[in-house]
């Protein structure tokens, strides 16, 4: 059977697959990866390819060429391995005891705690080289996925306004794209501007239909992809994703939506919750495995959009508990997500469709009652709407292009 040069190296190292799309953009390298591995080992051709992969030292790799190219069966692999066969590799901290390089991470609170707002302003300190809780650091690329296009310029906006550098954002066009299936789309965009910190918000608007959030081999296969990419490019990888409903559970790192495979996949988990009656919120890391599990204060300014960090406080966000229901919690998502739009205006239908996979029909048609005059249904076109019913201003313009990317 005849086994491409290309196909060979997916097969070996799947997070490769950005880097391989872009050298396929190139006829010489495209005929390079369609090329038959059979005769080409010594070749200088391929070794060639290897050290535009980074892969020209990798011995392993050059086993399982052979093995290829021979059509030998992949042998099993060893139960028992001595201690000297492994390498010693220091933590290497973006911010110490919150984000590490080459992990993934997670970030979890209530619609109404803000983990939008403290995911842009922590951008805003990296993108620009300020201080971040007790440290300051060289300015650094960011990526910002949002499952909503339209709510790229208020995030620059906020991001803006907290000193962020637009000319260090990335905003990622991906709509209709979702993970595990949709991966080489990101790994092209990590190999073309090679980021530091990445944002995807939220987890649950990004995976494959397929895939189930509660069942933990499910979201393993949806997020494996990514722990390989962030050791590959050496960068922090941050989900913003959701909290179960109902009360806080004694354990936080039960308190995420779906499975514990989420957390067992992140190196270090976040647990942001709102002080009752205040502009103030509580960031705890709740899982790790290397640092301290610190906690930090924040406070939100709503008049400027400015977030400042309060420093280290004893108080745990796990200690501030959830006693809504899923009504009550569905319609501050519902409010929080028009707000978030720059016309306050959604369909009637992507708005249910937006939250079907966290509550059923009858809690969101509930929780739009429960709303009451703060939105209100308008028909256009013989298409049902969803307005604010007072809208937010709009936006000044932004005439910056380096701080958005469509790829």
């Amino acid at each position: 059977m005849e086994i491409k040069i290309g196909e060979a190296i997916r097969e070996y190292a799947p997070y490769l697959q950005g880097k391989l799309l872009l050298l396929g953009e190139n006829s010489e390298w495209l005929s390079v990866l369609e090329s038959p591995l059979q005769g080409k080992l010594n070749s200088y051709e391929l070794e060639e390819l290897l050290e535009k992969v980074g892969l020209s030292n990798d011995e392993e790799l050059h086993a399982e060429l052979i093995r290829l190219e021979e059509g030998k069966k992949k042998p099993t692999p060893s139960l028992v391995r001595n201690g000297i066969d492994y390498q010693e590799k220091e933590i290497d901290w973006l911010v110490p005891n919150l984000f590490i390089k080459g992990s993934v991470h997670l970030l979890g609170g209530d619609p109404s705690a803000g983990k939008s707002y403290v995911t842009q302003w922590i951008c805003a300190l990296l993108s620009s080289g300020q201080e971040i809780f007790g440290r300051r650091y060289e300015p650094m690329k960011c990526f910002y996925i949002s499952a909503e296009d339209s709510t790229e310029t208020s995030t620059l906006k906020r991001i803006r306004v907290n000193g962020g550098l637009a000319e260090n954002m990335y905003f990622l066009n991906m709509q209709g794209v979702t993970f595990p299936s949709g991966i080489e789309h990101f790994q092209k965009a990590m190999e073309l501007h090679r980021p530091s910190f990445v944002v995807i918000d939220p987890l649950n608007g990004f995976v494959d239909d397929d895939i189930d959030i509660y069942k933990d081999s499910s979201i393993r296969k949806a997020l494996q992809p990514f722990v390989q990419v962030a050791e590959y490019y050496e960068v922090a990888i941050l989900f913003n994703t959701h909290l179960n409903k109902g009360n806080a559970n004694s354990n936080p790192i039960y308190r995420f939506m779906g499975s514990i495979g989420s957390t067992a996949v992140s190196r270090v988990s976040l647990l942001l919750a709102k002080q009752e009656n205040s502009d103030e919120r509580i960031l705890s890391v709740v899982k790790t495995n290397e640092g301290q599990e610190v906690n930090y204060a924040l406070k939100w300014n709503w008049e400027n959009g400015v977030v400042q960090n309060l420093g280290l406080t004893e108080l745990k966000a796990n200690e501030i508990g959830s006693e809504q229901t899923d009504v009550e919690l569905c319609a501050e998502e519902i409010l929080e997500y028009l707000q978030e739009l720059s016309n306050g205006k959604s369909s009637s239908a992507e708005l249910d469709s937006r939250f079907k996979n966290d509550y059923s029909s009858s809690t969101i048609k509930r929780a739009r009652k429960k709303l009451g005059k703060k939105i209100y249904a308008k028909k256009e076109s013989n298409k049902w709407y969803v307005y604010l019913t007072e809208t937010v201003e709009p936006l000044e313009p932004l005439h910056i292009q380096k701080g958005v990317s469509n790829v």
